[in-house]
């Protein structure tokens, strides 16, 4: 769905540095992981700031992985695994989506002020016509085949924040490999 690579070799001012040497490039590689798990807490951090409602699947669902692409070079990836959290396509993304019923034949849309119930239990009514159910007289969720909403959290915003974090992340362990070698 949403997913960056960016690239050691990308990273690094080559006006300073001719090459990475291999030591410096597996230092880098081996000690990534601790900067790729704050860059997952802090785009965590971002789109539960954007959303109201916090459940969790979304920051599970976020996913980096770093690859070796040469001696030289690595490459660190980002992207939300949509097994964990089939909901990211329509809350992360430009532009509006259409959500669709899929194993019944409407979607349940509470009414303003109704918090009570979050889905359609036994005992309550629905009347075809207006396609509301209903408890005690009380309109609890309307019927819709499908509903438009629009995305809330940017993808920009997102990939600014994983280019930026690398690029700190990537600059900082390169001081430390830099030290640790000469």
């Amino acid at each position: 769905m949403i997913g960056l690579k960016v690239k050691t070799k990308d990273l690094i001012d080559h006006s300073r540095i001719r090459g990475i040497p291999i030591e410096v490039n597996n230092y880098i590689f081996n000690n990534m992981s601790s900067v790729l798990n704050k860059i997952e807490n802090k785009i965590a951090t971002y789109i539960y700031t954007v959303l109201d409602k916090k459940t969790g699947k979304l920051a599970k669902s976020i996913r980096t992985i770093k690859k070796k692409t040469n001696q030289f070079g690595s490459m660190f990836e980002f992207y939300f695994e949509t097994d964990v959290a089939p909901h990211a396509p329509t809350v992360i993304g430009k532009g509006p989506v259409t959500i669709k019923a899929k194993n019944h034949k409407y979607l349940t849309v509470p009414f303003p002020g109704q918090t009570m119930y979050k889905r359609v239990k036994p005992g309550m009514t629905f009347n075809p016509r207006g396609k509301i159910w209903s408890l005690g007289g009380t309109k609890l969720f309307r019927g819709r085949e499908s509903v438009t909403i629009k995305k809330r959290v940017n993808p920009d915003k997102i990939q600014d924040i994983f280019e930026f974090e690398t690029q700190y992340g990537v600059e900082q362990l390169l001081q430390r490999a830099i030290n640790k070698f000469n």
